[in-house]
């Protein structure tokens, strides 16, 4: 009974995974969701959906720069994985100035089709080096 027990505690452990990799993986989420927030605010015109999407896109980077900066602070955090995130915090810097500076500025002139050229070339580049970084 107590081998049966002891196997499954080990199971368990051994499964959960060392806390900074579900904090990139939880990053990496709230960045597609913030990224999928911003397409949707440029497919539509309607001010109060995009009031609330902005609401939420703000959120969401903030709640990226906090969980980043949380894990960069951690001594438990591997410093190969601190390097990455360190990286990242520079692709995201630049990833929200266009975001916030550039393309929301553009839709909201109703230069969509600019808003949507930055989103699928620039930002979309900028999106894969995210990924690969925080995987």
């Amino acid at each position: 009974m107590k081998k049966k027990f002891w196997l499954m505690a080990m199971g368990l452990m051994l499964s959960a995974g060392p806390v900074w990799a579900a904090g990139t993986a939880d990053v990496l989420e709230l960045v597609q969701t913030s990224r999928a927030k911003v397409t949707g605010f440029l497919s539509t015109d309607d001010e109060n959906v995009r009031s609330t999407l902005l609401s939420e896109i703000g959120a969401s980077t903030q709640e990226v720069d906090m969980r980043t900066d949380t894990m960069l602070q951690d001594e438990h955090t591997p410093d190969d994985v601190k390097q990455k995130l360190t990286e990242f915090k520079i692709i995201w810097a630049e990833f929200v100035q266009t975001r916030d500076g550039e393309m929301i500025p553009a839709a909201q002139a109703g230069d969509k089709e600019k808003a949507k050229s930055l989103g699928q070339t620039v930002q979309a580049e900028r999106f894969k080096k995210i990924q690969a970084l925080l995987k």
